[in-house]
Parts: structure tokens; C-alpha cells; sequence
């Protein structure tokens, strides 16, 4: 579930290590006199140079996974700016960040994160290299790693400067990687996701450690100067102090600060961690978080309701509320749908109003709960196609064997039963009697995507969309139809509407399907 967290910075979640260690760094005499010394010397010059012929830049069209991941953390991290993100080829499950304020920043991620990290782990890593973009982090770093440069040419003693400067940075460092693990952990709306990254990129994973055995490890703390083994620790092996940044983030997570400012991530975060109730109404949101988060439509509705509705148990946030509202109404909840038309046609949260979707939620709505009949009784009928039957019915005979969509080949030409058919219905806002003819579904960590072909029209959702569509025989009919093409894959469009997902091959599929309908429509009115 994506929630628009609106009221933070990156002030606001920077760790107080890192600020009273770099308030300090800053109002010494060293730091002024070491700044002026390599301000002159600028490292990587090339790296960018360097993307551009060995690095494969991230675009739509060139890695669409990873550009619709790295998209949705600048929108939760509210980035205004787009820095360049490139993949290079690594086996190491990491980031990195080049630039500066300035000149601008590029994030280079290795191309095995792309193999071995799922979506929220992808966008995990990527919030923490924003994260440490945001709090200005990288000119530091660039400082120190240029440092690096001017005590290479002191022929004698340059070792101990340099053990000396790197322990005078040390508890900045480590302040500046909780920062980092913070914008993570926002970036990707998941505790469990910055967990097992972390622990991935230490060579071990969740299934060789409980989040018990975890936060219950000893750990030390950061010496004040450990020279040269902090610069090889730091420098070469990202692995280092993974137990203690995990502890670390427990330990925010489980704050009062952190329950006011992102409240629904709090509890779900705790039930990852099994954190122990404080109370009897603790425990009761605890367990209200949890079912929500497995997909409990139900509960999602209520909850959505305590976050909207200020009802003194959970801090109001309408954003949270909302998000809360459009996952139960995805999940087939009637009420939840009712509320969603009604947020839109008010244009609460946010929303806009759309009239032609608000009806659709009503008809939806009424269709699931008996009190809300009379609220669809105005909007009427919708155009019904006398021959779909029929037409699927040849469809089935010709292509049996060679569907790749669900239809029901037992019986040709009826309606879909079981569990395809409902899902189609609950997840593109169908009335719970229409008829289901034939479906397309598709099953991400986004919800349900896909078409389906009933006797009142198409509904479906594509991956872009926030909302499902809905396309009446009648707008189909008369509406422009046409094929568009990207590369091997094919698209269908009503208008402005995309009907399905990609396909390299369109026999037997909801697009042929279409087609076929759409020809059939026009020897009708011809």
C-alpha cells in the first residue's frame, strides 16, 4: 500500500548522532583548515563520463521495473528533482552516489541488486542513496575520499593523518548511515524490506536470522577513532555494522515521534519486529495493522475510518485514511467503495472528482451492500450486447487449446465461475452479479492488473493506473479502437484507454477477443 507521508523532511528524520557530530566537526578549526587544503582537488571527474559508455542509463523503456520503482520513491521521498540513475554491471548488492549539490548527483546501482533484491528491497536502496542526497552527505564523503588523495603524496607520516582525520569523522559517519537507513525505511514503506536488505548485503538473509536473534545481538559501541580498520570497513565492505543500523532503526520506529508522524508504518513495522503491546488498545491496533497489511478488506475499511474520521485512537491522517479506503474498495469492500465516491465527488484527500468513475464505485458499492441500492437507482442500465455470448462462443470452439486468458472452455459462450470471476469483479469495481465472460489477471505487489470482458463492458486496470477503467459496450462501439506498438509487444486502445496488458503473441488472448467484438460491432451498424 503506497501512503503520501506530506508532513516531513529530511530534517525531521535526521538522527541526532549525526547532527550534534557534525555540529562539532563544522566548528572545528580542523575541519575549516582541512577543507581548504583539497577544496581545490575534485574526485571522479570521469565518473560520469564514464556511465555514459559503460553504464546503461535507466529509462522507461530501457529497465521499466526498476524506472517505475525508482519513480515512486522520489514521490515518497518528495524529490523535486530526477538525479540520474544508471546500472552498471556488479555483483555486489549496492548503490552508489556521485556528484554534488552543484554539479548534480548520479546513482549508479549494480546489476545484480536487479536479480536478487525484490521491489521493495529496489526501492529500500535506492531511498537510502536519496537519503544520504538529501542530507548533503556526498560532498562530505567526496571531501574525505579526496582527502585520501593529499596524504598519499606525504612521504613520511601520511598514514597517521590519515588514520587520525578518518577517526575525527568516525561518529559522523555512522550518524549519517542511520540518516540514510531512515529515508530507507520511507522510501519503501517496509521494515521487513530494509531488514533483508541489509542483511543480503551481509551475505545472510531472514531466513537464517529471526528479527528476534537480530535485535537481541550485543553489539559495541563506535569507538571514537578506529582508524585504518574504520576506512577498510567503511570504504570496502558495506556490510559493516549491519546489526547495529537494524537496532538502530527498531529502536525509531518503536518512538512516539515516529507513531505521529508515520503512524500506519509504526504498527506494522512493530508487528514485524513482535514488538510487545503497551496496552490493551495497543494491542488491539497492533492487530488491526496486521490484518490490514494481509488484505483483510474489512478491517482495511475500519481502520481507513479511524485514520479519517478522528476518532482519538489513531492520530487523523487523511492521506493514510485514503490509502487505507482505495486498498479495501481494490479488495472488493462496498462500503469502502461508497466512501472512495463520495471522497471523490467531495475531493477530500486529495482526490479529484471523476463522474464517470464515482458512478462506477456506486454501481459497485450498491451491488455488494443492500442500504446502498437506492443510491444507484438514478444511474440506470447499462448498454447490454445481445451477441457477446455467441461471439465468445465461436471464440472458444476456434482457439481451444490456445487461450492464454481464463474463459470457460466447458461451457463456451457462458460465464466464467469461480474464483477468476470474482476477482475480476472485487478488484475493477464490477456489480457483484455481472457476468464475466472472460479475464485477463495479473497478480503484483500492487494489487490485481489485467482486463475483463462482461455483459455490461470492459473493466480492467493496467499497471500505470491508480484506478480501475471501465468501458461500456456503448463508448465501445463507438469509440476509436486502434493496436499501438512498443518494440515485439502490442497494445490495445480505446481512445485514451489502454484494454490489456503486453502480449508478444495476441491468439487466444483478451485482445483478440476485443478485436474480434469490435468487428463484429461494426458489421452490426454497417
Amino acid at each position: 500500500m503506497d501512503i503520501a507521508y506530506n508532513f516531513w523532511d529530511i530534517l525531521t528524520i535526521t538522527h541526532p548522532q549525526e547532527k550534534e557530530s557534525i555540529q562539532k566537526i563544522q566548528e572545528s578549526s580542523f575541519y575549516v583548515d582541512l577543507a581548504k587544503v583539497i577544496g581545490s582537488i575534485r574526485l571522479r571527474l570521469n565518473s560520469k563520463a564514464e556511465m555514459n559508455l559503460e553504464g546503461y542509463p535507466v529509462t522507461k523503456r530501457t529497465y521499466p521495473r526498476l524506472y517505475h520503482i525508482y519513480q515512486k520513491v522520489l514521490k515518497r521521498l518528495h524529490c523535486d528533482q530526477e538525479y540520474e540513475l544508471f546500472v552498471d554491471f556488479g555483483y555486489n548488492l549496492t548503490a552508489k552516489t556521485y556528484g554534488s549539490a552543484k554539479d548534480g548527483h548520479m546513482i549508479v546501482i549494480n546489476s545484480a541488486c536487479l536479480e536478487e533484491l525484490n521491489d521493495e528491497e529496489l526501492a529500500a536502496l535506492l531511498g537510502y542513496e536519496i537519503g544520504h542526497i538529501l542530507s548533503d552527505h556526498i560532498q562530505t564523503r567526496e571531501l574525505l575520499s579526496s582527502m585520501d588523495l593529499v596524504t598519499k603524496q606525504i612521504s613520511f607520516g601520511g598514514d597517521i593523518v590519515q588514520k587520525t582525520i578518518w577517526g575525527f569523522f568516525a561518529k559522523w559517519l555512522v550518524g549519517a548511515e542511520y540518516t540514510a537507513d531512515r529515508a530507507a525505511l520511507l522510501a519503501s514503506q517496509s521494515m521487513e524490506a530494509v531488514v533483508s536488505l541489509l542483511l543480503k548485503q551481509m551475505g545472510s538473509s531472514l531466513d537464517k536470522m529471526t528479527i528476534s536473534q537480530i535485535l537481541n545481538q550485543r553489539t559495541e559501541a563506535v569507538p571514537e577513532k578506529l582508524g585504518m580498520f574504520f576506512i577498510l570497513m567503511v570504504q570496502d565492505m558495506p556490510s559493516f555494522g549491519m546489526i547495529a543500523r537494524i537496532q538502530e532503526l527498531a529502536q525509531w520506529i518503536k518512538s512516539e515521534e515516529f507513531r505521529q508522524r508515520f503512524p500506519y508504518m509504526h504498527y506494522t513495522a512493530r508487528n514485524f519486529i513482535k514488538d510487545i503491546p503497551q496496552n490493551d488498545e495497543d494491542e488491539q491496533m497492533l492487530q488491526m495493522h496486521k490484518k490490514a497489511e494481509n488484505g483483510n478488506a474489512a478491517i482495511q475499511k475500519e481502520l481507513g475510518e479511524y485514520y479519517l474520521f478522528d476518532r482519538g485512537i489513531l492520530p487523523c491522517e487523511p492521506e493514510t485514511g485514503m490509502a487505507l479506503i482505495i486498498e479495501a474498495a481494490l479488495n472488493g469492500d462496498g462500503k469502502a467503495m461508497f466512501i472512495l465516491s463520495t471522497a471523490m465527488n467531495r475531493e477530500i484527500a486529495g482526490l479529484k472528482s471523476d463522474k464517470v468513475r464515482e458512478e462506477q464505485l456506486i454501481r459497485a458499492a450498491a451491488s455488494r451492500v443492500d442500504s446502498l441500492r437506492k443510491h444507484a437507482e438514478a444511474l440506470g442500465e447499462l448498454p447490454k450486447l445481445k451477441m457477446l455470448s455467441d461471439n465468445l462462443n465461436e471464440f472458444a470452439q476456434k482457439r481451444r487449446g490456445k487461450i492464454h486468458c481464463y474463459i470457460n472452455t466447458k461451457h463456451p459462450g457462458q460465464a466464467l465461475e469461480g474464483d477468476a470471476a470474482q476477482i475480476a469483479r472485487d478488484a475493477f469495481w464490477m456489480c457483484a452479479d455481472d457476468a464475466v465472460y472472460a479475464a485477463e489477471l495479473e497478480k503484483t505487489e500492487d494489487g490485481w492488473f489485467g482486463t475483463a470482458v462482461s455483459k455490461n463492458g470492459i473493466y480492467g486496470r493496467m499497471q500505470e493506473d491508480k484506478y480501475p477503467f471501465m468501458i461500456s459496450w456503448k463508448i465501445y462501439a463507438l469509440g476509436e479502437v486502434y493496436q499501438k506498438y512498443a518494440k515485439e509487444d502490442e497494445y490495445l486502445f480505446c481512445d485514451t484507454h489502454r484494454l490489456c496488458r503486453k502480449q508478444s503473441e495476441m491468439v487466444g488472448s483478451i485482445m483478440e477477443i476485443l478485436i474480434s467484438i469490435k468487428l463484429e460491432i461494426q458489421k452490426t451498424i454497417g
